[in-house]
């Protein structure tokens, strides 16, 4: 392939990991969001990007806030220290908490039917194993053993896939 003699300039037209690396590094340095502005601007990141590169940055400054234990009060109080709008602050908060709400309670829905699938799946191996194990080699094993394991891999596996046959979207 042929390269071309003027390549394209991304930056004109998609943020690069360079600006946040470069927004994140003047956020540590102390500086606030109007600051930081004008830093990119002088980067040359292009006026329509500024916005975009700025509330990745104030989003992951807020989670990591929230993730510190900090109140939603106070991840605003330090979002507007720091020189955004209280408008924007409330917003990037509220689409920040709300969103943290959504994948902790998307890490409990299911969890239990997915366990109880596997451990159902799991103990019907074993018991069809010793099943087997019990019919055609001839190994004593208790019936009762045998029985319980199959019927609690049935019970177990049944609750956990219907539940998640009917959850699947």
């Amino acid at each position: 392939m042929m390269e071309s003699k003027n390549p394209f300039d991304w930056s004109a037209i998609a943020a690069g990991d360079e600006h946040y690396e470069l927004a994140l590094a003047e956020y540590h340095t102390g500086r606030s969001f109007p600051e930081i502005v004008t830093i990119l601007e002088q980067g040359g990141l292009s006026p329509e990007l500024i916005p975009e590169v700025t509330t990745a940055l104030a989003k992951n400054r807020a989670f990591y806030l929230l993730s510190q234990g900090k109140s939603a009060s106070e991840v605003r109080d330090v979002l507007v220290e720091r020189g955004l709008g209280q408008h924007d602050a409330d917003y990037i908060t509220r689409t920040v908490v709300a969103s943290k709400e959504r994948g902790y309670a998307s890490l409990g829905i299911g969890k239990w039917q997915t366990r109880s699938l596997v451990a159902g799946g799991a103990l019907l191996t074993v018991g069809i194993v010793l099943y087997i194990l019990r019919r055609f080699a001839g190994v004593d094993l208790p019936v009762e053993l045998v029985t319980g394991l199959l019927g609690s891999g049935v019970l177990l596996g049944g609750i956990g896939g219907v539940y998640l046959a009917f959850r699947a979207n």
